[in-house]
């Protein structure tokens, strides 16, 4: 993973992760990465540990990440076939309606 953060700075927004304008993660990466980093970056500003490995850069990546497998279920023509599928399921669509919607953190 490329450096994220160091001592005292965090990088956010598309500077972490830029995946796709169709998805509109965006905006959402770089809220979430502002929320995850200020408590962190707050703690080390006023002298104290502040771990943001852990606090911040792998959270961070998770939602990422998941927002990644959507991007690249869509272009490789997987994402489709769920959207499509004959036999939908109410609960599939709420969970891909929620990702798309940028709960990819919860």
């Amino acid at each position: 993973m490329k450096s994220l953060y160091g001592k005292g700075y965090a990088l956010l927004g598309n500077a972490v992760e830029f995946l796709d304008p169709v998805f509109s993660s965006g905006v959402t990466i770089a809220m979430k990465s502002a929320t995850l980093a200020t408590a962190v970056l707050d703690r080390q500003f006023r002298g104290e540990p502040g771990r943001l490995g852990t606090r911040y850069a792998r959270p961070l990546k998770r939602g990422v990440d998941t927002f990644r497998v959507f991007v690249d279920a869509w272009y490789e023509g997987r994402f489709q076939d769920v959207i499509f599928h004959p036999k939908q399921q109410p609960e599939v669509k709420a969970m891909i309606c929620s990702i798309l919607a940028g709960y990819a953190w919860g």
